[in-house]
């Protein structure tokens, strides 16, 4: 349920008890792939009503079709500022030409208009009117459409708007970008490198005629990861990777606040994690771009282990400054065990109980750390703030060392001398 996506799936009731009942029944086996979980919902969804009607069960995959054709539709009409809805005789008029064009028997109407009724996808907010309850659930049921419907091209005998011209369509819109998800959550083992090929030359287009939307490409690639996608073609996954992480395209990346939005760089274990981090560490090495390596740094402290951070902190070649840089931004002195020795204390020496405090650690020193950390900072007013606001845990040392340190006092500016109490309580202390 932590999942965006897997949220949107209980957002009433009915939905809550077929979420909760596919959990039950997969268990651990519950799809990690976006796309493969909305089947399975889709699957128990249907199933409730075919275990009651008959015609349900017999025409179940009409029923899953006509679903796809209207969410299509829908979407299209969202796009162009419409309300994402219809009214009740345009749906009727719409599957009607639906079932007429595809030569489904006549009663298919009938049955569609009873499953809306009861159990179907389709409701109504407005009156006369019929939306899908989620958006997710019409953007999911429009990219199973675009990807069924898809012609096959064999050579001699071309058709346009094929599966790879249809992903590329929906790449450049943004609107359509969680279609696209699941549009490629779809794509078969063999079809997988295509999609790779596609983003590599969707951002070299766009990297020349369209710089607003490279960000954009990169991003659905970095989705696409993190919804399994690639997830059954390793050889893929890998290739992904590499096609994010060339020198430029990895800036781009790491510049985003979006790579950033709900963790979007821990990729699964299984979707290319191992393969980012080992990137990560070889730019990071080859680097002497202080931006860059801060950025990736704190993108490492999200995937790597602590001791691949330690070890490429030790890596690094770079004097105070740098070393001290890289290793906040790696997080080693809020995830290193403060009273074990390691590389940082044979590195920062006397300074390093003064790091663990600014990482918020206060709580975790022993006292010699504390009084050490104090002694060595004593007058380093920057520092002083930094412990104060950095540590939920705090103790009377620290307030002691506050009140006695002179800077504490430095915004204080009297031309005669003036008892501290009444100086303090002028400025509201």
């Amino acid at each position: 349920i932590e999942r965006e996506h897997i949220r949107s799936l209980s957002n009433n009731p009915m939905q809550l008890a077929i979420l909760l009942n596919l959990i039950n029944t997969k268990g651990i086996s519950l799809p990690d792939k976006r796309t493969a979980l909305y089947d399975s919902y889709m699957d128990l969804f249907f199933g409730r009503e075919a275990e009651k009607d008959e015609t349900v069960r017999e025409n179940r995959d009409v029923l899953l079709q006509i679903h796809y054709h209207v969410a299509w539709v829908l979407q299209k009409d969202a796009e162009g500022r419409g309300r994402g809805s219809i009214s009740e005789a345009d749906l009727r008029r719409l599957v009607s030409d639906f079932i007429r064009e595809q030569e489904f028997p006549g009663d298919v109407l009938r049955l569609f208009t009873g499953v809306v009724e009861r159990v179907g996808a389709l409701v109504s907010r407005v009156q006369g009117t019929l939306e899908f309850e989620v958006q997710p659930l019409r953007e999911f049921f429009a990219g199973k459409y675009l990807y069924d419907s898809a012609p096959h091209s064999p050579p001699g005998f071309e058709s346009s708007g094929t599966k790879p011209e249809r992903f590329v369509a929906l790449a450049r819109r943004p609107y359509w970008y969680n279609v696209a998800r699941f549009y490629c959550g779809s794509y078969s083992t063999g079809e997988l490198f295509s999609l790779v090929h596609d983003l590599e030359e969707l951002f070299k287009e766009t990297s020349d005629s369209r710089p607003d939307l490279r960000d954009h490409t990169l991003q659905l690639g970095l989705l696409l990861l993190n919804d399994w996608v690639f997830s059954q073609q390793p050889r893929a996954v890998n290739a992904m990777v590499e096609h994010m992480t060339t020198a430029g395209q990895i800036c781009i990346l790491l510049a985003s606040p979006s790579s950033w939005d709900e963790k979007r760089l821990k990729l699964p274990e299984q979707c290319g994690r191992a393969r980012l981090t080992e990137r990560l560490i070889d730019l990071v090495k080859t680097s002497d771009d202080l931006a860059f390596i801060a950025s990736a740094c704190k993108a490492l402290r999200l995937i790597a282990p602590v001791e691949n951070r330690m070890e490429l902190f030790t890596q690094l070649s770079g004097g105070m400054a740098l070393k001290r840089h890289a290793a906040t931004a790696l997080g080693l002195f809020r995830d290193v065990d403060t009273t074990a020795h390691s590389p940082l204390t044979a590195f920062f020496g006397s300074e390093l109980p003064a790091h663990f405090i600014s990482a918020g650690r206060w709580a975790e020193l022993s006292v010699e750390q504390k009084n050490e950390a104090l002694h060595n900072e004593f007058g380093n007013s920057l520092l002083l703030s930094v412990y104060l606001d950095g540590n939920e845990s705090t103790d009377d040392l620290l307030y002691f060392f506050w009140l006695s340190n002179p800077y504490t006092y430095s915004a204080l500016h009297y031309s005669t001398s003036v008892p501290l109490v009444e100086a303090l309580d002028r400025y509201g202390g």
